[in-house]
């Protein structure tokens, strides 16, 4: 895990330099906030720390309160990140920062981040929200259908242990009263959560989605029989012959992709490019082992507690069909999608109404 800062005005002009000798090893810097402010220090700031080797991100402190519209913010964003070239290869996902509530602000950031993907022509996104902002406006189901990164600020708990932890969360901000050589007064300070080349898409030429797509595949790719009528199926085909679940069927398909594939990303400490090479050569028992908790609680979650000793059994199943080598089966049928800083905001309306330690 490595650690970083976020900056905005009330940071000036750090010595980046001392910044990256004192083991800071990035940084997220903010560009913009509502529709009509600018960091005024966000050029020296962002191309400084770029120039003294920390690996470098952009946020946006989203103002809903102020009645601006997600698509106008976002389009104001996306014109600093287009002429500082802030985004792409080897940086870190551009960040929307929301920790003032007005309105449905799921829904809005929602169309927030919609936008910037259609401007930038990227994919990935991280959000930035308190633990407890998460839980009273947006939530992790909110995350899976928007496929977006957490930075989750949680203030008084180990650095790496937010209250919301989930495959999703990428960083935590532990405390906005941090002392680093080369900024003057107290900063926010942040862990990565992994390796800052998976949270910038920086692993060689394998891709996240890539590797997300190659373990969906050897996971799905293996079938076993449906205790349900017999027929040999993979767990996505036994979800759609369910008839408790067919109006929830691919929600549920792309939640159990989410979860499966970020669990064996995560498993060992492997980097992402390492298990994609490591595909073939991974013992399945191994493999059904480290798969079989979260199976569990999907299968379990899909079946409901009434069908608990069905959920068991099913899961026991997979789990032994799982531990075997692929066979020559045939294709199986493809399933779902590939899918900060505390704000010191710089207006005084933005200050007051942002509180991110939950």
């Amino acid at each position: 895990m490595t650690t970083g800062v976020d900056v905005a005005s009330w940071q000036g002009e750090p010595n980046w330099g001392a910044v990256r000798g004192a083991g800071v090893e990035f940084a997220y810097v903010k560009l913009t906030e509502g529709t009509g402010y600018l960091n005024p220090n966000r050029d020296s700031q962002f191309r400084g720390a770029r120039a003294a080797g920390l690996v470098v991100g952009a946020y946006h402190f989203a103002r809903p309160d102020n009645g601006n519209s997600p698509q106008a913010e976002a389009d104001y964003f996306v014109g600093e990140v287009l002429r500082l070239g802030a985004h792409g290869d080897g940086l870190l996902p551009p960040c929307l920062d929301i920790e003032v509530a007005a309105g449905d602000v799921a829904g809005w950031c929602t169309s927030f981040v919609a936008r910037l993907r259609q401007r930038l022509g990227r994919h990935p996104v991280i959000v930035y929200a308190s633990t407890s902002f998460i839980n009273a406006h947006l939530s992790e189901g909110w995350a899976n259908a928007n496929d977006i990164r957490w930075w989750v600020a949680h203030y008084d708990r180990a650095p790496g242990e937010p209250g919301h932890r989930t495959p999703r969360v990428v960083i935590h901000q532990y405390t906005r009263t941090g002392r680093v050589n080369g900024i003057a007064g107290d900063v926010d300070m942040n862990l990565a959560m992994r390796p800052l080349h998976d949270i910038t898409g920086s692993e060689g030429d394998v891709s996240y989605e890539d590797a997300y797509n190659a373990i969906r595949d050897f996971v799905f790719n293996n079938r076993f029989v449906s205790m349900v009528d017999g027929h040999e199926r993979n767990i996505v085909d036994y979800l759609r012959q369910t008839e408790k679940i067919a109006a929830e069927t691919q929600a549920k398909a792309v939640e159990s992709n989410a979860v499966l594939g970020d669990a064996y990303a995560l498993s060992g400490g492997k980097s992402i490019g390492r298990l994609v090479a490591e595909m073939r050569a991974v013992d399945p028992k191994a493999v059904a082992e480290a798969l079989k908790p979260d199976i569990a609680a999907v299968i379990r979650e899909v079946l409901g507690d009434d069908n608990a000793k069905q959920a068991d059994a099913i899961v026991d199943k997979l789990a032994e069909r799982l531990g075997r080598k692929p066979a020559d089966a045939p294709e199986a049928a493809e399933a779902g999608q590939t899918q900060g800083e505390q704000a010191q905001g710089e207006q005084a309306q933005g200050e007051q109404a942002a509180q991110a330690a939950s």
